[in-house]
């Protein structure tokens, strides 16, 4: 749809369906996209070099309409050359390539795209300076808390450190900049009648969730490690959590106990090694809709996923299991020069435990 924006306009548009977009008659090439929720971001198309390209400016009302036009028409008189990023989404573009490779790439891009970008996006890179970091930081914590900010920041810090390098920006704004990270300790453990409930919720669960939130509790482990094992990993009744799947950088050995292997037993072969998918060769990334779906139908509250590992290791300690032990199977890092040198899997006193706790999670089966 082409109109010539004005502010009340813009101020008045509510979310449809499906995305919109509305270009703007009096600057050829701007274009106001409004989401399904109700986001209204500027971007502008223009050619350069042959090719039609389109970049995210920012998003409305950080970046007002008058700005939105003095950078489309930028852009539409001078395209940049391919060699050098004027403004901070031109970064992106660059630094995007950098990271495809990195376990972590797609919680930096979507940092990226639903922060930095329609934030700071629009800001020309040597005019970029510490008052940009902070206000980052302020919005990020206003909108959502201090911890995303931390988040934020180290997301976005690095994008920086590589255009200072270059020369790209007078120095790296984000170098000195400290966004706080606040901490919550969770010391929440479910009780036996709560590890009651829990499980006969599981147990009447579809695929992937009840044999999914069965080995979370069965053996302790961390839930994008569960959620992402493969048969592959899998040598007779031991699994191997790959290294690049443990937070440890490291091999991690988990014996499974005789209800654990039943379960991975009972799993159809829906995908040639992932054991839980919903997605064609995509491994589930978190069970946050699942997580509602318990709340609304058992009387479990203040809980977290996070707090069945910590309540599987309390199990275990509360029946016995040695403090040294409980860390072996809980696959915890190691410091010291016993822990350099110490390079035993402990499989046979990790497998008791193993066992005991799978009794112990579900004695009233």
């Amino acid at each position: 749809m082409q109109k010539t924006l004005t502010d009340k306009f813009i101020k008045g548009l509510r979310p449809h369906a499906e995305s919109t977009e509305y270009r703007d008659a009096a600057t050829p090439g701007l274009i106001l996209r409004i989401g399904k929720l109700g986001r209204k971001v500027w971007e502008v198309v223009w050619t350069g070099q042959g090719r039609r390209k389109r970049m995210r400016i920012g998003e409305y009302p950080n970046v007002g309409l008058s700005e939105a036009r003095r950078i489309a028409s930028e852009k539409k008189s001078a395209p940049l050359p391919t060699d050098q990023p004027d403004r901070v989404c031109d970064l992106w573009e660059r630094y995007k390539e950098d990271i495809q490779d990195m376990r972590s790439a797609p919680d930096i891009a979507g940092s990226w795209k639903k922060w930095t970008l329609p934030l700071i996006g629009h800001v020309k890179l040597q005019d970029f300076a510490l008052h940009h970091a902070n206000m980052l930081i302020d919005q990020v914590t206003k909108q959502s808390s201090a911890n995303r900010a931390h988040a934020v920041v180290s997301y976005t810090r690095p994008a920086f450190r590589i255009a200072a390098s270059k020369g790209w920006t007078r120095g790296n704004p984000f170098a000195d900049v400290i966004a706080k990270k606040t901490y919550e300790k969770r010391e929440r453990v479910l009780n036996a009648s709560e590890r009651k409930l829990l499980w006969d919720y599981i147990q009447a669960a579809p695929y992937p969730w009840k044999p999914l939130l069965s080995l979370l509790c069965l053996t302790g482990q961390r839930f994008s490690e569960v959620a992402g094992m493969r048969r592959s990993e899998i040598e007779g009744n031991v699994w191997f959590i790959p290294s690049e799947r443990h937070k440890g950088k490291r091999v991690h050995a988990v014996p499974l106990s005789a209800k654990a292997q039943r379960v991975i037993a009972a799993i159809p072969e829906m995908h040639p090694d992932l054991l839980f998918s919903v997605q064609k060769g995509k491994p589930i990334k978190q069970a946050a809709h699942e997580k509602k779906r318990i709340d609304k139908i058992t009387d479990l509250k203040n809980w977290r996923l996070h707090d069945i590992r910590r309540t599987a290791s309390t199990v275990m300690g509360d029946n016995g299991v040695s403090r040294f032990i409980n860390s072996q199977v809980l696959g915890h890092a190691e410091t010291g020069v016993t822990g350099i040198y110490d390079r035993s899997e402990y499989l046979k006193e990790k497998r008791e435990a193993l066992e005991l706790l799978a009794d112990k999670w579900i004695a009233n089966e």
